[in-house]
């Protein structure tokens, strides 16, 4: 038994079906079938129970699969070691976009002053595809808004931010008139960025919108532009967007205190723990 028989045990009861399973694991149903007999021969004992609405694991099965997620863990945390023994002194950190156009380059750079031998390797996306590389420790740290709770991270606060409408400089009275509202167009990133998700749930559950209708960007800079061309409405840090305010035209509106007032975390793996560079990022942030 391999760590590849457990991961076709896994496919299987998660697919209901031997047809499935192989199509998410790329091979043949007779691959699948095959490697399962041969694997209940090894171990006597019957993992699936097969019947005509489908396969069905039996509890043997299912108690295989704490162990697959403990391999799994085990091969994440070796290749990591051995990344990290190789470069000691390169620091992958994720962190939203909109934070890395307000404060990343003054980070960096106070951060060089402190330990100039420091090479940082950026990477920008979304929270929660941030928090998945994390927890896979594909990434030493990240740098978010929103709270994530997982066993394998923790966090500290390093500031304060505070989240602020964006619209057209010419809707001055935008906070009156949103309020029960048919449709609002909104200038977002894709789902899973906690500023979408902030704005949404204020126009949704706050303010009795009907519906909103959401334009996807890849970039700040295409969502600052498209909302002083009046094409919708963004929910952005003020920090950040203080600079674009006379350059764009745009106008800020505030948000209710128990949502704009957000704290800027610093994240890092357990598995990894704290080491001198945290403390770097504190003083960085100061």
């Amino acid at each position: 038994m391999d760590i590849k028989d457990l991961r076709y045990v896994k496919a299987i009861i998660e697919q209901g079906s031997m047809s499935k399973a192989a199509e998410e694991l790329y091979t043949t149903q007779s691959n699948v079938t095959q490697r399962i007999k041969k694997l209940e021969s090894t171990l006597n004992v019957e993992l699936f129970s097969r019947k005509t609405n489908g396969t069905v694991a039996t509890q043997a099965a299912i108690n295989l699969m704490p162990y697959l997620s403990t391999i799994e863990q085990t091969l994440i945390d070796a290749r990591y070691s051995i990344k990290t023994s190789l470069n000691k002194n390169v620091i992958k950190l994720g962190i939203l976009e909109t934070i890395a156009a307000s404060k990343l380059p003054q980070i960096i750079r106070n951060i060089n002053e402190i330990a100039p031998d420091i090479i940082f390797n950026i990477f920008s996306e979304s929270h929660s595809v941030i928090v998945d590389k994390l927890k896979n420790q594909e990434i030493d740290l990240a740098i978010l808004i929103k709270d994530t709770t997982h066993p394998l991270i923790d966090s500290e606060v390093l500031t304060d931010e505070k989240l602020v409408i964006v619209t057209k400089n010419s809707n001055e009275n935008f906070m009156d008139e949103i309020k029960d509202k048919n449709n609002v167009n909104i200038i977002v990133f894709r789902r899973g960025c906690h500023f979408r998700s902030t704005l949404e749930d204020f126009l949704l559950e706050k303010n009795n919108v009907d519906s909103i209708t959401c334009h996807e960007f890849t970039s700040i800079e295409a969502i600052v532009s498209c909302v002083s061309l009046g094409l919708g409405i963004s929910v952005l840090p003020i920090s950040f967007v203080k600079k674009y305010l006379k350059e764009y035209n745009l106008s800020t509106h505030p948000l209710p205190n128990d949502i704009s007032k957000q704290h800027i975390r610093l994240y890092y793996n357990k598995r990894r723990g704290k080491d001198f560079i945290h403390n770097d990022f504190f003083k960085s942030f100061k």
